[in-house]
């Protein structure tokens, strides 16, 4: 849809909801509802056109003005979304593209909920434990318009048939912890994340470009805040896209670009410190922004000519709650010139 993510936006709108008579509490079990991770895409599919019509039981409670007003956003939801679909949809995953992280041993784990939430026992990916290429960089120069050719790629699964790999699952399957429990309540990964990725359904590596109002409004907003959620699979996925990089570092009119620190670490940053956040996302814009370079028609920019963005360019400001987990050292991020 071009947006940021909405699981992680939503999560937080919905316990923003005040306690309320019972018509407040029904809509907030509505607007709380998660498809069951066991159900298969049929059923998940069931559930959804029980709810769009009207039918389902999370409707009981909910006066007829209101449940008319959300309902039909939620048809507007549905067409916006099935305008987009180039093949039948998955209702139970609900993605056109997915993301993988390479560790710092070089494994690979596919799938957004695999990184963060993994469900004990999920079967993994068949592209689970990959290898990234040695020569990465290279490789990635050669597809100059990836970003523009996502829709060929998806026509060309349909050729392909069954020659794809079965990521579909790994974004179905979602656990979330119990409440106020972080890092602990998942296996911890085998190695620090050392990038997120996007792929297409053959496990290869795509480039696709940012949605053009977030780079428009890069250009005519005076603050940019990163948030809200996970760093690697909620922020950094935005980020992580052509073109990105150059206009934040480049924007004339944004004045602050804050970092808002989450409250404790969890699978994806055990162990950091507000420092790594901050390096982790100057790293990722610097990295997108010589992959621009490269993918650029008809130039030949040396390497060496090729400068990273200082990480104030990218993060100004670092926002976070007293007595959060997370060790924060001022003098450290003084150094980029980060802490104000």
């Amino acid at each position: 849809m071009g947006g940021p993510s909405i699981g992680d936006i939503r999560s937080r709108l919905i316990r923003l909801i005040p306690p309320g008579p019972p018509p407040a509490a029904a809509i907030k079990n509505l607007l709380s509802y998660r498809f069951p991770s066991d159900c298969s895409g049929r059923e998940a599919r069931e559930l959804w056109r029980d709810i769009v019509e009207g039918k389902s039981k999370l409707w009981v409670g909910i006066p007829p003005d209101r449940k008319e007003t959300i309902r039909g956003f939620l048809v507007y939801f549905e067409s916006e979304l099935l305008k987009r679909a180039h093949k039948n949809f998955d209702f139970l995953t609900s993605h056109f593209v997915t993301i993988a992280a390479e560790l710092t041993n070089k494994r690979t784990i596919v799938g957004q909920c695999e990184i963060s939430h993994p469900v004990p026992g999920a079967k993994p990916s068949a592209l689970a434990g990959t290898s990234t290429p040695q020569n990465e960089l290279e490789s990635e120069g050669t597809h100059e318009d990836e970003g523009d050719e996502d829709d060929e790629d998806e026509d060309e699964d349909d050729e392909h048939g069954g020659g794809a790999a079965d990521t579909s699952r790994l974004n179905a399957m979602f656990s979330k912890s119990p409440e106020g429990e972080g890092s602990a309540a998942y296996a911890k990964l085998e190695a620090r994340i050392n990038r997120v990725f996007y792929i297409n359904a053959y496990g290869q590596e795509i480039f696709p470009s940012p949605n053009s109002d977030f780079i428009e409004n890069l250009g005519k907003r005076k603050t940019l805040v990163y948030s809200c959620g996970s760093l690697w699979t909620s922020i950094i996925p935005c980020l992580a896209l052509r073109g990105v990089a150059s206009a934040i570092a480049k924007s004339a009119s944004i004045q602050a670009k804050v970092l808002l620190l989450n409250g404790q670490n969890d699978r994806e940053t055990e162990g950091y410190t507000a420092e790594d956040y901050v390096n982790a996302i100057a790293r990722v814009l610097n990295r997108h922004d010589r992959l621009s370079h490269k993918a650029l028609k008809g130039t030949q920019t040396p390497d060496f000519l090729i400068r990273d963005y200082p990480v104030s360019a990218f993060v100004t400001h670092v926002i976070y709650l007293r007595g959060s987990s997370i060790r924060i050292d001022q003098g450290k991020l003084a150094v980029y010139a980060a802490w104000r």
